[in-house]
């Protein structure tokens, strides 16, 4: 936990949202708290009362400015925090019913969170890659994006 901390380990994930940023890439810094009852929990942010909570944001492609493919890299590690900030962003990812609602499912190709765990990078070893999943792979091309060259900015992310 403190290598993550330090910043001397970092996790990259790959997320296919809704719209796209204002800025491509930044920080989000946003507050986060949990809020609603038992089975309906969310994190919301909460300038006032939330836990600090910071996300690295890059947005990689955009198609239309319908959909967009982000890289994901958490500074903290928040219960859904790469969820809860993006909808802060305005860009929650598809698939997410619980932050994006019904929005989050814009046809029937989505039927999944469209997070994916890509990017392991521990201090001193050469970094973990975890290729997409089938049926996330299917999604990105459906979407128009090319998987092939998704992963190869996420191997070649120094």
């Amino acid at each position: 936990a403190k290598g993550f901390q330090s910043r001397l380990h970092e996790k990259r994930y790959l997320a296919l949202v809704m719209g796209r940023p204002k800025m491509t890439e930044g920080v989000i810094k946003a507050p986060l708290i949990k809020s609603g009852g038992h089975g309906n929990e969310k994190m919301i942010v909460d300038a006032d009362r939330g836990d600090h909570a910071e996300t690295d944001f890059e947005c990689i492609d955009s198609i239309g400015g319908k959909v967009s493919l982000m890289l994901l890299s958490p500074r903290t590690g928040r219960t859904h925090q790469l969820r809860a900030h993006m909808l802060a962003l305005g860009c929650p990812i598809l698939g997410d019913g619980k932050y994006g609602g019904a929005e989050a499912f814009p046809n029937d190709h989505i039927n999944r969170l469209c997070l994916h765990a890509a990017r392991l990078d521990l201090a001193g070893e050469s970094p973990i890659i975890a290729d997409l999943p089938h049926d996330l792979r299917q999604i990105i091309t459906f979407f128009g994006f090319d998987p092939a060259s998704v992963m190869d900015m996420i191997t070649d992310k120094s």
